[in-house]
C-alpha cells in the first residue's frame, strides 16, 4: 500500500446472509480459509476505490496481515471451475425458484459476451495477462493492442431477475503454449476457441432450465457464426437465437452485403410472424 495513505476500517463484522451464502457453496476449505474467502467478498462488496488485497484487508478491524491472504490464494488446493459451476447453478436455482412461484412459463434470455481486464503493460507474473487486441481502440487498418485478460461470460435473465451464471478465461494459443513450457504434463492446458468455451456453458446450462420454457441466446456479431446457430438449435424446439450478423458472411452462396443490392426494387410478401 502507497505511504501516506489511510484506509478507515469500515468492516466490524461480516454480514450473516452473505456468510450463509458461502456456506452453501460447499467449498472444502478450513476454518481459517473460509474467512479468508468471507473477507475477501465482504471487502469487495463494501469497499470503493482500489481492490487490491491490502486495501480489502485494511478496511476490517480485526484481520490478519494480507500477506496471510496472499498465502491462500497461491497454495489451496479449490478448483476455481468447481466452485464457479456451483456457484452458477446455485445463482440459477434461486431465480428458478422465484419465477415458478409465480406460476407462469417465462422467457429466459442467454447473454454471451466477453471483456477485458486491463492491466499495466508491464505486468508479466500473472497467468493468463497477455497482449490483447483492443477493439475500441483499433482504426480499420490500425490494430491497437493492450495488456489484459479476456473473460468470456455467460449471463441468465429471467423476468425481472438477471444473475451470473458462468464465465471463461479465453487465452490465446500463443499464451498457453508459453504457460505449458513451465507446466508438468498432466497440468498442461488445452486450448479452446471462444466458440468451444461459450459451448461449454451452454451445455452446463442446458439441463438446469424447465424444458418448458423458451430460451433466446443472445450474443453481438463477433460471435455469429453457423457452428454457434446450429448448436444452440440442437438444444431443443424451444432453444432460438438473437444476435447481430457481420455483412461479410455467406447466405446462400452470396455475402450479406450484398442481397440489398440485388433485392432492391424488388417485390416482397408481407409475412407475419406469430408466437
Amino acid at each position: 500500500m502507497p505511504k501516506g495513505v489511510v484506509i478507515l476500517k469500515s468492516i466490524i463484522h461480516p454480514d450473516q446472509a452473505l456468510k450463509q451464502y458461502l456456506s452453501h457453496l460447499s467449498i472444502p476449505l478450513s476454518k481459517p480459509q473460509q474467512q479468508h474467502v468471507l473477507r475477501i467478498v465482504e471487502g469487495l462488496i463494501v469497499g470503493n476505490g482500489r481492490k487490491t488485497l491490502s486495501h480489502l484487508y485494511a478496511q476490517w478491524v480485526d484481520a490478519p496481515d494480507a500477506s496471510a491472504v496472499a498465502d491462500f490464494l497461491r497454495v489451496s488446493t479449490w478448483s476455481e471451475q468447481s466452485l464457479d459451476k456451483r456457484l452458477g447453478e446455485i445463482n440459477l436455482a434461486d431465480v428458478i425458484e422465484r419465477v415458478q412461484r409465480g406460476g407462469s412459463s417465462p422467457v429466459v434470455y442467454v447473454s454471451i459476451d466477453d471483456s477485458t481486464s486491463s492491466k499495466d503493460k508491464d505486468t508479466h507474473a500473472l497467468e493468463g495477462v497477455d497482449w490483447q487486441h483492443d477493439h475500441n481502440a483499433s482504426g480499420r487498418n490500425t490494430p491497437k493492442y493492450k495488456k489484459g485478460m479476456v473473460h468470456v461470460s455467460c449471463r441468465v435473465q429471467i423476468g425481472n431477475h438477471s444473475v451470473p451464471f458462468a464465465y471463461r478465461l479465453y487465452l490465446r494459443a500463443k499464451t498457453v503454449r508459453n504457460l505449458n513450457r513451465g507446466r508438468a504434463k498432466e497440468e498442461r492446458l488445452r486450448f479452446q476457441t471462444k466458440y468451444q468455451l461459450v459451448r461449454e456453458m451452454l451445455q452446463q446450462l442446458q439441463p438446469l432450465l424447465p424444458k418448458e420454457w423458451r430460451v433466446y441466446v443472445l450474443f453481438d456479431s463477433w460471435y455469429a457464426s453457423a457452428k454457434l446457430l446450429k448448436f444452440v438449435r440442437r438444444q431443443g424446439k424451444r432453444w432460438f437465437c438473437l444476435g447481430a450478423i457481420k455483412s461479410n458472411r455467406i447466405l446462400d452462396g452470396k455475402r450479406l452485403s450484398q442481397w440489398n443490392k440485388d433485392l432492391k426494387h424488388k417485390h416482397y410478401d408481407s409475412v407475419e410472424l406469430k408466437q
